[in-house]
């Protein structure tokens, strides 16, 4: 059964706690292409719409899901064994009352954990979609029956759920692509800058130790050299839009050895650097401090391809990896790193120390 009270013109009235309103302000910011917060109705209808059917807090789904999931067993199991009478009826019974059970407790939970909760009301209007899902009369919504018929209550349930995710759990969800089959699926993407591309997508990756999602695939594109297919990398948040479409039949799909390198670049280089060229980069590190933070900090760490000289005090190493990363990487280390090639990569640390220095000189 639907919600019933539909409340004028969709306007709801959702108290959510600190963590919840700190968590929506920083993903509208975050999630926006031009930095300015996505509007707050629109940024909560989507994340409802995207959520709702995964979320725990959609008791009835859960139920629903479980019950599919206990049948499908219990059907295997009298299909390899003669039950007499009506106990497979009984059977069915038994899970039905079971499930129905949990989803009673697992509601009541939720309740007690949202009633415990502090924090601020806010007014949001909900759009035609949601609203058809929980007071449409032709709608499935189901959840009226676990939250005393408030379908506000349910869906502060569904916000809050959300909030206690990791960011790139929540980017995920609101940045959803079409599932990936590989050799099938196809993809047409306006991205927040740059063209439209053609993408033949191979897998949506985090960065180690990073919360973001990136989009790793081929792109289709027409240079002056020819056409053909190159690696193609884009931040989940950069998605505009996004549709299936049919590989044009005058383009062949991306050989295996192209997949091949892309994962093997993303490995080597990080996500973050997959675009920029390659140098050999000579960095000497300190005993034991440099050797030891190279160790310890793996955020966007460059692959040592080899020691090039070692004494006591310290050790010579080649790195190949994008200049932008190594200047990234190894600015932390202070004086236990030395960045000794490229020239132009040695020069700009330098600037930034000297500046850095000549700040706090100035502040004397």
């Amino acid at each position: 059964m639907f919600f019933t009270a539909s409340p004028e013109e969709g306007k709801h009235h959702l108290q959510l706690s600190e963590h919840a309103m700190l968590c929506i302000a920083s993903d509208r910011e975050n999630f926006s292409p031009s930095g300015t917060p996505l509007p707050l109705a629109g940024f909560i209808n989507r994340v409802f719409a995207n959520y709702f059917r995964l979320a725990r807090a959609s008791v009835a789904l859960q139920c629903a899901a479980r019950l599919r999931e206990r049948q499908v067993q219990r059907e295997q199991y009298i299909a390899g064994h003669s039950l007499d009478g009506d106990l497979p009826e009984q059977l069915r019974r038994y899970d039905e009352a079971l499930c129905r059970a949990e989803a009673q407790q697992q509601a009541q939970q939720i309740l007690r954990d949202l009633k415990q909760q502090k924090g601020r009301t806010l007014k949001v209007r909900i759009n035609k979609e949601n609203m058809e899902y929980l007071y449409g009369s032709a709608s499935r919504c189901a959840e009226e029956a676990y939250y005393d018929g408030r379908a506000g209550l349910y869906l502060r349930a569904v916000l809050e759920e959300y909030c206690q995710l990791e960011y790139s759990q929540r980017e995920r969800i609101y940045f959803p692509l079409p599932s990936i089959q590989h050799g099938k699926t196809v993809l047409e993407i306006r991205p927040a800058y740059g063209r439209t591309a053609l993408v033949y997508p191979y897998d949506v990756q985090a960065q180690a130790l990073s919360p973001y999602n990136y989009l790793l695939g081929a792109c289709f594109r027409q240079t002056e050299q020819g056409d053909g297919w190159q690696p193609y990398l884009l931040r989940l948040s950069a998605v505009l839009e996004c549709r299936e479409v049919p590989l044009p039949q005058n383009v062949p799909p991306p050989g295996e050895d192209l997949r091949r390198q892309c994962f093997a670049q993303a490995r080597e280089r990080g996500l973050s650097y997959l675009h920029f060229p390659c140098q050999q980069v000579r960095v000497r590190l300190t005993k034991p401090e440099g050797v030891r933070l190279y160790r310890r900090i793996l955020w966007y760490r460059p692959l040592m391809q080899a020691v090039e000289s070692e004494d006591e005090t310290g050790m010579i190493c080649r790195f190949y990896c994008p200049p932008l990363q190594a200047r990234a990487y190894f600015v932390r280390f202070g004086p236990e790193a030395q960045v000794l090639s490229p020239d132009d990569l040695r020069q700009d640390i330098d600037r930034f120390f000297t500046d850095a220095v000549a700040q706090y000189n100035s502040q004397r």
